[in-house]
């Protein structure tokens, strides 16, 4: 199955849209969640990762989002600039546009597990500031588990 008919099929019953599909990150929104589910795909090119990811600061301020659900599960490990980028300048972005939860679906993998960890204490070293963001992370294994918490 590829994987945005993966994100399309644990959204049926729901009334998702599909609101862009790149080769960095596949993003749907699910208005009944006041949600935006942003899938990002295993390959990262920093550049276009940035550009598509700006783009949806706007689009979460018109929406109303309240939820952001990252779908990592395509992902073997992590592309630290990716997530440092993240979690350091689109984040509070996004916070300031109206997100009040994060939802995490991570892959059963555990070397992604680690290098997650890993990846977010060297973020909070570098920038601690980041700690006072009152946003911690839901971590899941699907959408499903998702649905049921928000």
């Amino acid at each position: 199955m590829l994987t945005s008919e993966l994100i399309e099929e644990e959204c049926k019953g729901h009334d998702y849209q599909t609101i862009l599909k790149s080769q960095q990150v596949n993003v749907f929104y699910v208005g009944s969640k006041q949600a935006l589910i942003c899938q990002v795909n295993a390959d990262i090119n920093l550049k276009k990762f940035k550009e598509t990811l700006i783009q949806l600061v706007p689009v979460t301020q018109k929406l109303k989002i309240c939820q952001l659900v990252v779908d990592r599960r395509n992902m073997f490990t992590i592309h630290f600039p990716s997530l440092e980028w993240f979690y350091a300048i689109w984040l509070p972005q996004m916070i300031k546009s109206g997100v009040r939860r994060l939802h995490i679906v991570l892959p059963e993998n555990e070397l992604f597990r680690f290098s997650l960890r890993i990846g977010k204490q060297r973020i909070l070293k570098e920038h601690p500031q980041l700690l006072h963001q009152d946003l911690p992370p839901n971590f899941y294994k699907n959408l499903k588990e998702v649905f049921q918490n928000i």
